[in-house]
């Protein structure tokens, strides 16, 4: 009977850790396919490339014949492929089931809105270039509204951010629409009136005019998010190898954790404010002394707020701000509004650098619950935002 039992134990244990390994498998199946799915396409040009590829792909039964091959992987198969003298190219493929439609803005259409705001708004509203893409040297443009723009009043100051992400169109539109609002009720609205009387109000609405005027002009959600920096200093754009995450391109913490390889989607650049789409927003956050900085991306419908590790007593305090702008804007579908969360600690992200370096209070936003929504609901996002944006504006002014 005891024997019974200890071969009853032996054999639960035994299937205990069947059952722990099957699920390990299926959750590295699981974290593979959430973490970064590219779709490469390999040539195949001699006898020992089309063994090799038949080595890493043993299922794959059309490499026998064909001469080109189109495959999902990840980054790091990608540069094992690469490393095996194979030549790997990333599939820039467009994802009929969400395009980018046309109720995104284009560059060139958001420079004509600028250009017509300053035009009709001179008197509240300035322009100025503060910076230039670190490829193709496009205009970084940052939009001062004020009761005399034009001057330095002792004021306080807020910026609203956008687009750090080339595929993160979202922050922009949310952007467009505070500044045409508070543009076009300045006359009629007293509300409007002393926030912007009271009030330095600061936007840049396109922080990476080259990866944004990359995505927009391919249609395609793809995967890209960084800025075009020539890597590998060839002279051209090398998807494959060209980019930097300019959210992990701040000077707090840069490095400390992320992939190092010029091709993963997080490539932090060589050294912390190594680009020049960074380098703007830093010295324009020195310049002004901003207190209040919200930075727009997609997708999650959450606050994330910084914590400091010398934060001189402010997380009470920036966890209540953050739930004061969450409370403001409502989940898309659902009767709850915006999860407050805090910031991974150990990347280069803008808001991490605001806050422990300028001590500004400064957020992530991440709107939405999609990349790309449809028009409608991409207004209705929007205006919820939007709303956030005119709480901090009322709570400061």
């Amino acid at each position: 009977m005891f024997r019974r039992f200890q071969n009853l134990t032996f054999l639960s244990g035994i299937l205990l850790i069947i059952i722990l390994i099957s699920i390990k498998i299926i959750l590295d199946k699981y974290f593979q396919t959430k973490q970064d799915r590219i779709r490469i396409g390999i040539p195949i040009k001699t006898v020992e490339q089309r063994q090799a590829l038949g080595q890493f792909f043993p299922d794959n039964r059309e490499i026998a014949n064909a001469n080109y091959i189109e495959l999902t992987s990840g980054w790091r198969e990608f540069f094992t492929l690469q490393q095996a003298g194979l030549e790997p190219q990333l599939v820039l493929e467009v994802n009929k089931q969400e395009l980018i439609g046309n109720q995104f803005h284009t560059l060139k259409q958001i420079d004509s809105m600028l250009c017509n705001f300053q035009q009709r708004y001179d008197s509240i509203l300035t322009i100025e270039q503060i910076g230039e893409s670190a490829f193709n040297h496009l205009p970084i443009k940052a939009v001062k509204i004020s009761d005399f723009p034009a001057q330095n009043e002792d004021e306080p100051t807020v910026l609203f951010t956008a687009a750090h992400h080339a595929n993160e169109p979202l922050g922009i539109e949310i952007c467009l629409y505070i500044i045409d609002y508070l543009c076009n009720n300045y006359q009629q609205n007293q509300k409007v009136r002393q926030w912007i009387n009271k009030t330095e109000i600061w936007f840049v609405p396109v922080i990476n005019p080259d990866g944004y005027q990359l995505v927009t002009n391919n249609k395609s959600i793809i995967i890209w998010r960084k800025n075009l920096r020539d890597n590998n200093s060839d002279g051209k754009f090398t998807p494959e190898m060209d980019g930097v995450d300019l959210n992990r391109n701040y000077a707090f913490n840069w490095g400390i954790e992320g992939d190092r390889f010029p091709s993963s989607n997080y490539y932090p650049g060589l050294f912390p404010f190594s680009e020049p789409e960074t380098q703007a927003i830093r010295d324009l956050a020195k310049r002004e002394h901003f207190s209040i900085h919200l930075d727009f991306h997609s997708a999650g419908e959450v606050i994330l707020y910084p914590v400091g590790i010398d934060s001189s007593g402010h997380d009470d305090e920036i966890i209540k701000f953050a739930t004061g702008i969450a409370r403001h804007i409502k989940k898309r579908g659902k009767f709850s509004h915006y999860t407050v969360a805090p910031m991974n600690n150990r990347v280069g992200q803008c808001s991490l650098w605001m806050y422990n370096e300028l001590g500004v209070f400064s957020f992530i936003v991440e709107a939405g619950d999609s990349y790309f929504p449809a028009k409608d609901e991409m207004n209705a996002i929007v205006q919820e935002n939007a709303e956030a944006a005119f709480w901090i504006l009322d709570k400061i002014s």
